[in-house]
């Protein structure tokens, strides 16, 4: 690959970072080769094999229709030629005459494909025949990539990437965003993610650049090819010139330069609109990074701190004194006054690999969260142990992740009051919270308020559950979004109810980060967020810019409207 190429995606975070690419999805052909098990169900094996080719279609397809303001396009001959080929009947053929013709997996014909024409390249002087094998075994890797699950071994290749790397991806789950080592990466792309997955929230929180939705991306990379990630502008410069790199520059020194001369008023953690509504706005935090870098923007509160991260990032279980030293790590960081740690929330898509589990049909729906502590009760007890032993100074709250049930709650309080009792633990018991992810627990919140002390709004789970779309699939996200007047009527229900009761309210979920989602909580009557540190610049603009009761006055119009683009178009006729 030639010259500088520059892709469009979503940023997630802002920054700029360069480096080496690094390829996380890299396979071992030989020991695919050497897998000759043969396949229990031939007509299955096609099916993978040709949803695979599928998938590859489709990644192309999206990856030539990204390149943005790229006038000159020079990829686009290199797109159509994959294109034709993935759809020729020539390319797949030998493959699926090959798996029928000996009853063997398709990752291992494809490796012993791959492997042929690797030989073909290394022994061929002929320069058309040695580009024609290069792109068909680029093909074939791609095809094979689709074909194959995540798998633990991606763990061990995160752990051992070399400083200055920029992590592509074809997609990563919770645990690997845990395993990444932060002191050797400058940014982060991945090919397929949904923008409120639990990964691409976690990868948000590490405080560099991360670009989504570059479908196809690793088709074009090779190992070590300079990237330049701009999560200003959203994209993503291969081989970069000094032109791009002055002016992703310039992009940064002028967002830097806004958010200094916003002044004093922005560096603090109450927001005051234009109509004198104030608004407390804190931090999710999964790291001490994340923590910090909330402090260096004058927020001195986390609302929601991710305790799984540290879980995931390790490959064998914490004992308790390692739990204890990572808590009193926490709870004691510079400037912190105020932070609400939120149990494990493990299981779904968020399982340590040292954690083993039956394989659920549909794992957001199985023993995660609240559900996977009771059933782990040792596990539990030594992490609420670690977290009392370690209260420093700070004042903590626990937070109960995805409750479904009142007896989830009681369940949790019964075990914090015996090991209150066991231990002898002086002091005042920490403040009890549960989130509100599941619409069952929204429609009856009347039930919970009296046996909690706060409660915390995670919008990211509400909004899948309450439209039944998956929030780690990018192709139902079109069904996801907060701004539905269904689901503002339920956040509004909600945000009422704890009002109205006086039990406090912080709304965590992404919609918080928002600079449009933030301003409707406002109007819904919510006064406490939690957001993602790189959002804080923009929500504070956007709340300190609003007249919350001209936007109520709005409410009863917007709240009868039919469809989220309805209520878009009227918040845009408004000015927001």
């Amino acid at each position: 690959m030639q010259g500088e190429m520059t892709f469009y995606g979503k940023s997630i975070t802002t920054g700029i970072g360069r480096g080496k690419a690094f390829l996380l999805k890299k396979l071992d052909l030989e020991q695919f080769r050497q897998d000759t098990r043969i396949v229990d169900l031939i007509s299955s094996e096609l099916a993978l094999f040709d949803l695979a080719v599928h998938r590859s279609q489709n990644q192309i397809s999206r990856l030539a229709n990204n390149r943005g303001h790229d006038s000159e396009n020079q990829s686009s001959p290199i797109f159509e030629a994959s294109l034709a080929l993935l759809k020729d009947p020539s390319f797949v053929a030998p493959i699926k005459e090959t798996i029928e013709g000996t009853g063997l997996q398709g990752k291992t014909v494809l490796a012993e494909e791959i492997a042929r024409l690797r030989d073909i390249v290394s022994q061929n002087t002929n320069d058309l025949a040695v580009k024609s094998a290069i792109t068909l075994q680029d093909l074939y890797y791609r095809v094979l990539y689709n074909m194959l699950p995540s798998e633990e071994g991606r763990i061990s290749s995160i752990k051992n990437m070399p400083a200055g790397s920029i992590l592509v991806a074809d997609r990563l789950s919770p645990v690997e965003v845990a395993a990444v080592p932060l002191d050797k990466l400058t940014g982060i792309i991945v090919e397929d993610a949904a923008q409120y997955s639990h990964a691409a929230i976690m990868a948000s929180a590490l405080g560099i650049p991360v670009i989504i939705d570059l479908a196809g991306i690793g088709l074009i990379l090779k190992e070590s090819t300079d990237v330049l990630v701009d999560a200003y502008r959203g994209c993503a410069i291969l081989n970069p010139t000094e032109s791009a790199l002055k002016e992703s520059t310039v992009g940064e020194e002028r967002y830097t330069a806004t958010v200094t001369n916003a002044g004093a008023a922005d560096a603090q953690s109450t927001v005051t609109t234009t109509d004198g509504i104030q608004i407390n706005i804190q931090c999710n935090a999964s790291t001490l990074a994340g923590m910090k870098l909330a402090y260096s923007q004058g927020i001195t509160g986390i609302g929601l701190f991710r305790s799984e991260m540290r879980y995931l990032a390790t490959l064998t279980s914490l004992t308790y004194v390692e739990e204890a030293a990572w808590y009193v790590e926490v709870l004691g960081a510079e400037g912190i006054t105020d932070i609400t740690l939120r149990l494990l929330d493990l299981g779904g898509d968020k399982l340590p690999i040292y954690i083993q589990m039956d394989k659920e049909a549909n794992p957001q729906l199985g023993c995660r969260g609240i559900r996977f502590l009771l059933a782990n009760p040792t596990m539990m007890r030594r992490q609420i142990k670690a977290i009392l032993s370690a209260r420093c100074a700070t004042r903590v709250k626990i937070l109960i992740p995805f409750v479904t049930t009142l007896s989830d709650v009681i369940k949790t309080r019964q075990v914090i009051d015996e090991i209150l009792l066991e231990t002898n633990f002086v002091g005042s018991t920490p403040n009890l919270g549960i989130m509100i992810e599941v619409p069952s627990v929204a429609l009856s919140l009347e039930r919970y308020l009296p046996k909690v002390d706060f409660v915390c709004l995670g919008t990211n789970d509400l909004l899948q559950f309450f439209f039944a779309a998956n929030r780690d699939q990018s192709v139902v996200q079109t069904y996801c979004k907060f701004t539905h007047p269904d689901f503002l009527n339920m956040l509004k229900n909600v945000i009422t109810v704890c009002n109205n009761s006086g039990k406090h309210l912080v709304v965590c979920g992404e919609i918080a980060s928002d600079p449009l989602g933030c301003s409707l909580l406002a109007a819904l009557g919510a006064t406490n967020v939690s957001i993602q540190p790189y959002a804080i610049h923009g929500v504070r603009n956007a709340l300190a810019a609003l007249d919350v009761a001209s936007l109520q006055a709005a409410l009863p119009q917007l709240l009868t409207l039919d469809s989220a683009e309805e209520v878009e178009d009227k918040l845009r006729s408004l000015g927001l």
